[in-house]
């Protein structure tokens, strides 16, 4: 079912998915510029952070795209040698550059998985449809508290800096009598000061906080707060592909969409212990 539905996305009826004589025949999407290795021998090879929170959910990715682009996969990850730094097991966050992306999809990937897209990406870059939408929420060592009116000031509010809705934090806490942040360096210290008792509160990507519960085991700690005092900005994770290789960003996308709409992402989020069941 998911075969068809892809089909349907980027081919005519009487195209078969990626990879086939018909669709170098019949092409829907130009691909005057598309010279990858996938066009020769039906194959993607996707680079992947092997050092964070999306490490294993992100290659089962990879392998639900290639199962639904009909092609196969090959995965490929960086030493950890080469990064300027090692983020913890509760970040997303990439610890390479750019130029360093684009050394990888010259010389090893077709595919960057886990590029937080923005408007400051490089021309030379083409971003999917995102995957995973990362949002903010507040948590605390206390299962009685449900929103901001039950905590009592002072309230302390750790943060790994210059996360997405960091900014409106420091906007909320330098209006709201009472309430101060306290920056941290990665997410496994903002789980650590709330339950040591630093801080009454802790932001974090949603994905985050269920890995660290998940972590906890069958006496869990920290507890979800119903909702944020404030908006904040999100995140979206896509695969980050050359400008120049657009058939095959698009053939991507269409498989995002498919397999965001069979429940598989959703799924894989619930396997990898990034959502609760149900």
């Amino acid at each position: 079912m998911r075969h068809a539905k892809l089909c349907g996305y980027v081919t005519s009826a009487l195209l078969t998915c990626f990879g086939t004589a018909a669709l170098a025949q019949n092409e829907v999407v130009s691909r005057d510029l598309y010279t990858e290795r996938t066009s020769q021998d039906n194959r993607l090879v996707f680079c992947y952070n092997g050092f964070n929170a999306l490490s294993e959910f992100e290659q089962d990715l990879a392998r639900a795209l290639g199962d639904a682009l009909l092609t196969e996969v090959t995965l490929a990850t960086y030493r950890e040698g080469d990064l300027g730094s090692t983020p913890t097991r509760y970040d997303y966050r990439l610890p390479i550059s750019d130029e360093q992306i684009f050394v990888l999809l010259a010389q090893t990937c077709d595919a960057f998985l886990g590029y937080v897209a923005n408007s400051n990406a490089p021309e030379w870059m083409r971003v999917t449809r995102p995957y995973i939408t990362v949002e903010s929420v507040m948590f605390t060592a206390d299962p009685e508290i449900h929103t901001a009116a039950d905590l009592t000031v002072p309230v302390r509010v750790g943060i790994r800096m210059t996360t997405p809705g960091d900014s409106q934090l420091i906007s909320y806490t330098n209006n709201t009598p009472g309430w101060a942040r306290t920056p941290y360096h990665d997410n496994a210290r903002v789980v650590e000061r709330v339950l040591d008792g630093s801080t009454n509160v802790g932001m974090i990507w949603r994905q985050g906080f269920y890995l660290a519960r998940q972590d906890m085991g069958d006496d869990p700690k920290i507890f979800l707060m119903d909702s944020l005092p404030f908006s904040a900005r999100t995140s979206a994770i896509g695969i980050a592909t050359r400008a120049q290789d657009g058939y095959l960003n698009t053939l991507l996308s269409d498989a995002i969409a498919a397999l965001e709409a069979d429940g598989t992402i959703n799924a894989l989020q619930v396997k990898h212990h990034m959502l609760p069941e149900g």
